[in-house]
């Protein structure tokens, strides 16, 4: 199966030219998202003190910092 000049590579089977580099870039940037998290649950125990929270409020502090995480990564679509 040939593909023509109209048709994109993936399309094809094949991969686009800078696919490698691409997932290269991604495995440290989830790495270093996946750390930030590890820190501030880390911290929550002495939060948890400091402001005598219950597990309930360190568990929505700790799903409010990975939300706000996400947030800044998200990029919005241009169109």
């Amino acid at each position: 199966m040939t593909a023509d000049a109209r048709t994109p590579d993936t399309a094809a089977g094949r991969a686009p030219e800078r696919a490698r580099l691409v997932l290269a870039a991604l495995i440290p940037v989830a790495g270093v998202a996946n750390l930030n998290l590890s820190v501030a649950n880390v911290a929550l125990p002495d939060i948890g003190r400091h402001f005598d929270s219950s597990q309930t409020t360190l568990d929505l502090i700790a799903v409010g910092y990975s939300l706000g995480l996400a947030a800044s990564v998200y990029a919005p679509p241009r169109g």
